[in-house]
């Protein structure tokens, strides 16, 4: 279990502050990873990457890393936090990338479909590999253009598809063979899993609710449409749960999911950094270079959630725009409502001290999954109307002489006696009674205006 200073990563999780925007940045890749652009000797390489990492915006807030088929990166990351690293990030989910069975582009430059699994923080790393990616070796497939031609079966280790990659490369003509990369990444380009058999080990108990499906938007689109491929290509997008993209800018980000609205397919668009290099080397692939953020506790659990209602809780851009309207206002929100005992209060009677942090959207995720914050809310707006309609029905019941009574001060009981009998010689005996009940109703009635607007979402987004 991995801990943080704002929750807990595991089983019995909590945070207390509920579901906050934050930027989730779910396809980030290690040094482990065979193609990656971090410089320096290995562990250079991984101190300068961690050194990044940390140095990330405080809004960053879920890494997913990805090595591809492995999870070497991820077990490291999970152990550099645990003794102390990474106090910054708050949650990292394992992501496995893969190559399926769907291509795009040309019978000469085939463009292979990426497809990418989001597991749970709590499922392990060997977990995952034993139950996930061992199972897939029973339905793996070489990649067209190597079938007939290469023979290979192994588990999907480093050194299995080094050998795979070999292989592939001595069916290569000499004069093509500087077009391929090393044996390692053609191995792993060569293992393809057809796209139903991956959902079909994903539906398993073992994932149920614990894992989450995605296809890079950009190999997607190479796909062609056509009346042999129209219904296939729209099968791989919508049986996944979400989509990632790379964004050139925000804007980027916004003409592909318009174009993917308009197709009428899964338009749950995911942008990630994909990162291979260190956030100075000025290249798209970078470490931080995220527009994504989301409205959720952050967790796998979180995640999950939030996309059933992705278009209120995920956002593209620089900045969410609650959050722009109210980093210049900070108090105009509340942060912490805190509950004790009054040091008038009667010893014997049974109360109970706390303070439960509230977060600016002050709204739980899912009903029934909440600590009662968006109840809460309510109830103080309510609370503020019935204080003024107390004090009102108060002052007319005293002033009919049926509710306070003297000697208990009253400005309803200063109504009916002095401001009522002196009115022609005093008359600011009544006048001033009655302001102070006009005005002390005015300001309940407005305060529970400013926080119905402060605490409904839909009256904040206007």
């Amino acid at each position: 279990m991995v801990k943080s200073s704002k929750g807990c990563l595991g089983n019995g999780m909590t945070w207390e502050m509920g579901s906050t925007w934050g930027k989730w940045d779910l396809h980030v890749h290690t040094p482990e990873s065979f193609a990656h652009g971090y410089p320096g000797p290995h562990e250079e390489a991984w101190e300068r990457f961690l050194a990044d990492l940390e140095a990330l915006p405080p809004e960053f807030r879920v890494l997913g890393i990805s090595d591809y088929i492995f999870l070497d990166g991820y077990r490291r990351l999970v152990t550099e936090k645990q003794q102390g690293r990474l106090a910054n990030i708050e949650t990292l989910l394992p992501v496995i990338e893969l190559r399926v069975d769907k291509f795009g582009g040309t019978a000469g430059h085939l463009s292979r479909v990426n497809f990418h699994a989001i597991f749970s923080e709590t499922l392990g790393a060997d977990f995952i590999e034993h139950h996930f990616i061992n199972a897939l070796t029973n339905w793996y497939q070489l990649a067209p253009q190597y079938q007939g031609q290469v023979e290979w079966k192994a588990l999907p280790t480093k050194k299995r598809l080094t050998d795979l990659g070999r292989k592939i490369k001595l069916t290569v003509p000499e004069d093509q063979l500087e077009k391929f990369r090393d044996d390692l990444t053609e191995g792993f380009n060569g293992f393809n899993v057809p796209l139903n058999s991956v959902l079909d080990v994903l539906r398993r108990p073992d994932f149920k609710g614990k894992s989450l499906s995605a296809v890079g938007k950009t190999e997607w689109a190479d796909i062609k449409w056509n009346d042999q491929s129209i219904a296939e290509k729209k099968n791989s997008i919508n049986s996944v749960d979400l989509v990632f993209i790379a964004a050139d800018s925000p804007e980027h980000w916004r003409k592909n999911q318009k174009n993917l609205a308009e197709a009428q397919v899964n338009a749950r668009l995911f942008d990630c950094s994909d990162a291979h290099h260190l956030s100075i080397s000025g290249l798209k692939e970078r470490v931080g270079n995220c527009f994504t953020w989301v409205n959720a506790v952050p967790t796998f659990a979180g995640l999950r959630r939030a996309l059933f209602e992705y278009d209120d809780r995920v956002f593209l851009g620089d900045e969410p725009p609650l959050l722009k309207r109210e980093r210049p206002n900070p108090t105009r929100s509340v942060v912490q409502l805190d509950i004790f005992k009054a040091k008038t209060a009667d010893p014997s009677e049974n109360w109970f001290q706390t303070s439960l942090p509230i977060n600016p959207g002050f709204v739980a995720i899912i009903g029934n999954k909440g600590q009662g914050k968006s109840a809460l809310a309510d109830i103080l707006v309510l609370v503020s109307a019935y204080v003024g309609a107390a004090i009102l029905i108060e002052a007319s019941l005293s002033f009919l002489g049926l509710g306070t009574q003297p000697p208990n001060p009253s400005w309803g009981l200063m109504l009916a006696g002095t401001g009522r009998r002196y009115m022609e010689e005093a008359p600011w005996m009544a006048i001033f009674p009655g302001l102070a009940i006009s005005l002390t109703v005015l300001a309940f009635n407005m305060l529970g205006d400013i926080l119905r607007d402060m605490f409904d979402p839909r009256l904040r987004a206007r």
